[in-house]
């Protein structure tokens, strides 16, 4: 079952994938699991730089092996923690993003534990994240979660039978607040 966090993120991610024109798309740090069904797009690709995830593009979100101006939208959801040198993801993003209306959408953690050791590097607040984007247009930052989520997934994490109460959870949960679980960027080129 999802966690409270992770569904709070798939609202808001909905949402904004629902605002996309059809169009180029790349998604970073693809994993296992994929948003596609959801994203509006003329071309899906996938990248991340594990090959057993079948990626279309293996590589490192440092250098991402693609031509200036290749995409219409990027895509990295719960990657940039994971990233040892978070600004050069983002410059990265921003080079491969279209002059004119290239979209990027990500999303990273705020308050969760330390997973995917030894990759787990970060945890951003609003303000880093809008200095990690200062190279575009406009940016949206939107929290996702609130004290109660982020309490009750740190709580719930290793107790799976208490898992059954996150839809309720869910609902009594509010995105706001000082203590989110993480974050959803919405930036335009």
């Amino acid at each position: 079952m999802d966690t409270v966090a992770r569904m709070m993120l798939d609202s808001i991610l909905y949402k904004l994938f629902r605002t996309l024109q059809p169009g180029k798309v790349l998604y970073l740090g693809s994993g296992m699991t994929s948003y596609k069904e959801n994203v509006p797009h003329t071309c899906f690709i996938t990248a991340d730089i594990e090959r057993g995830c079948h990626p279309d593009i293996c590589c490192d979100a440092h250098s991402i092996p693609c031509q200036n101006e290749s995409f219409d939208t990027v895509i990295a959801i719960e990657l940039l923690e994971h990233c040892h040198t978070p600004q050069k993801v983002i410059d990265e993003i921003f080079r491969v993003l279209k002059r004119e209306k290239g979209i990027c959408i990500l999303s990273t953690r705020f308050i969760y534990p330390i997973h995917g050791e030894p990759y787990d590097f970060y945890r951003f607040t609003k303000n880093s994240l809008s200095h990690l984007f200062y190279k575009f247009d406009e940016i949206k930052i939107y929290p996702h979660g609130d004290r109660l989520a982020s309490v009750w997934d740190l709580v719930s994490l290793k107790l799976f039978p208490l898992k059954i109460l996150n839809p309720f959870i869910k609902i009594l949960s509010k995105d706001g607040g000082l203590c989110p679980c993480g974050w959803v960027v919405y930036a335009k080129k």
